[in-house]
């Protein structure tokens, strides 16, 4: 029951710390050179998926930004549930833990699974700006990680000991 709570504060907070780093993510690509701001990631992932699915031809505009809002934020929230789901030392130490996990979190999406299925964006193919701006905002999905959890989740019941 503990591991599905933890799991469940960690889902939460994975949920906010994606719209912190969505936000980053919208800020920061108005100060990309005009030629990089191009689609962001989670867009960019969401229409080849669709593609290799053969789904892209059946959603318009709104749907396809539906379809990549909820996997972006499913992403942020699994990805979240997972870092509560470690040793409360790695866990429960805050942002800078928190941050460390955001890099890990880039470094196995950009460096491993997305090039592994030959979807865009690999960090390779990307601009050294793209990739910063990329990295900065997963550093942000992390700190706010893991100041969500190390602080709490508004209106959860406390940790049980």
């Amino acid at each position: 029951m503990v591991i599905a709570s933890q799991a469940m504060k960690g889902a939460v907070a994975g949920l906010a710390a994606t719209g912190f780093m969505t936000a980053a993510m919208v800020l920061g690509r108005r100060f990309l050179p005009r030629n990089q701001r191009q689609t962001l990631p989670p867009q960019e992932i969401t229409q080849s998926m669709l593609r290799r699915t053969g789904l892209a031809p059946a959603l318009d505009g709104q749907q396809e930004m539906a379809t990549t809002a909820a996997l972006h934020l499913g992403y942020g929230a699994a990805a979240g549930s997972l870092y509560a789901g470690l040793p409360q030392s790695a866990s429960q130490n805050g942002i800078a833990s928190g941050m460390a996990y955001g890099a890990a979190v880039w470094a196995a999406s950009y460096l491993g699974w997305l090039p592994a299925l030959g979807l865009p964006p690999a960090a390779p193919r990307e601009s050294a700006s793209r990739n910063l701006l990329l990295i900065a905002s997963h550093l942000v999905y992390g700190a706010a990680l893991g100041a969500i959890l190390s602080h709490g989740v508004p209106n959860s019941p406390e940790r049980e000991p």
